[in-house]
């Protein structure tokens, strides 16, 4: 029969069972207090900062269990920004990370919970999951509690989304259902279940201020693969999918073929595009002579110019020492290792005496990397 509120602090009372908290909200309203020989919960008194937290944590017949200071990541492997607790990767005190966990995604992880119980002979219960704690992706998994039993829990949650999840000290992750039981219990199996239960009677003090293991287990994992092992079954993953992994090359390779084939004709577009711009200026220029405009000097040079790297395009002030009503033509060009368009107008300056050639050097490729080089320029008077 599940157990009601009313009915476990009855419990509570009478001693058949025991719940007690070893870190506590600090009065002062921040952080996290911590009581090395636990502070039990005591119904009747008002004070009692065990009983506060308690009441805030039940519900009609549901008691949240908390997140304690001590988890284990079952990754396999160190995760950066995780310190050690008893130089022990898979073991972190979460109190020297900002009272914070970071579940990585897909990451299983064994959580010690704040609360140490006793049970007696009629008391037992079951841990199941918070639907707020499952909603968010973090799945746990059900555990129980035995009659008799004496010491921390223990829950197990895995991340099953792909996203960074967060644990925090004291932080609501379970929930424990109690049950009364029936019948009296052998005496056989009250004085077993010391000796088999290996996380039986372990405390908050015994983790951290003494050598007791904070997840001791009986369950240990297989040996590692042999090498020869490791060469079967690489042998056995080739022959299943070699014919997929050479069809899947040939269709990488004609692809970067393709690829390599459309880069080389569109630098020949650019460059058939570049020289037709140069034949239309010298056009423009041709056109100016044949209507009457005599050449009455050349006047040329370069200049330096550099396109800045992920920029776009630059620009030069070239000056030119002839007055701007004497020029008849102009013409500049741009050396620079890469395909540019180059556009350029004179103005005249400001003393009026001589004047300026603005030219501008736009990329015409997405080639983002620097560009240095020089611009031919040359002005005809007449």
């Amino acid at each position: 029969m599940v157990l009601s509120s009313t009915s476990i602090e009855s419990l509570l009372r009478d001693g058949s069972l025991e719940i007690a908290y070893s870190f506590l909200p600090a009065a002062t309203g921040t952080g996290v207090d911590y009581y090395p020989n636990r502070i039990p919960v005591a119904v009747d008194d008002g004070d009692n900062q065990a009983s506060k937290f308690f009441r805030q944590r039940m519900s009609a017949f549901r008691l949240q269990l908390t997140v304690g200071p001590v988890v284990k990541s079952h990754y396999g492997r160190p995760v950066p920004g995780r310190p050690s607790f008893k130089d022990v990767h898979e073991y972190t005190d979460i109190r020297e990370t900002g009272d914070r966990f970071i579940i990585e995604p897909g990451e299983v992880v064994s959580v010690i919970t704040n609360e140490h119980v006793r049970f007696d002979d009629r008391v037992a219960a079951i841990v199941t999951p918070r639907v707020t704690t499952t909603d968010s992706g973090l799945l746990l998994a059900t555990a129980y509690i035995d009659p008799c039993y004496e010491g921390l829990l223990r829950v197990t949650l895995q991340n099953a989304t792909t996203f960074r999840q967060e644990l925090r000290l004291l932080e609501p992750v379970a929930q424990c259902i109690f049950f009364s039981v029936n019948g009296a219990v052998a005496d056989k199996f009250q004085q077993d279940l010391a000796a088999k239960s290996v996380f039986f009677g372990n405390t908050w003090k015994k983790i951290l201020e003494e050598d007791s293991e904070p997840f001791p287990r009986r369950k240990r994992p297989v040996h590692r693969r042999k090498v020869r092992e490791w060469i079967q079954l690489g042998w056995q993953w080739t022959t299943r999918n070699l014919p997929r992994a050479i069809l899947s090359l040939a269709l990488v390779a004609a692809i970067v073929s393709s690829l390599l084939v459309l880069g080389k004709l569109q630098g020949q577009l650019d460059e058939l595009a570049s020289t037709k711009d140069k034949l239309d200026d010298v056009g423009k220029r041709v056109d100016k002579l044949e209507s009457g405009q005599t050449v009455g000097a050349v006047v040329s040079g370069t200049y330096p110019v550099s396109v800045e790297q992920n920029a776009s395009s630059a620009s030069v002030t070239i000056p030119v020492p002839v007055s701007h009503q004497q020029i008849v033509t102009a013409w500049a060009d741009a050396q620079l290792g890469g395909a540019v368009d180059v556009n350029f107008r004179t103005v005249p300056d400001a003393n009026g005496s001589s004047s300026q050639l603005l030219v501008t050097v736009t990329r015409r490729t997405t080639d983002q990397r620097a560009l240095d080089g020089q611009v031919k320029w040359m002005v005809t008077t007449g």
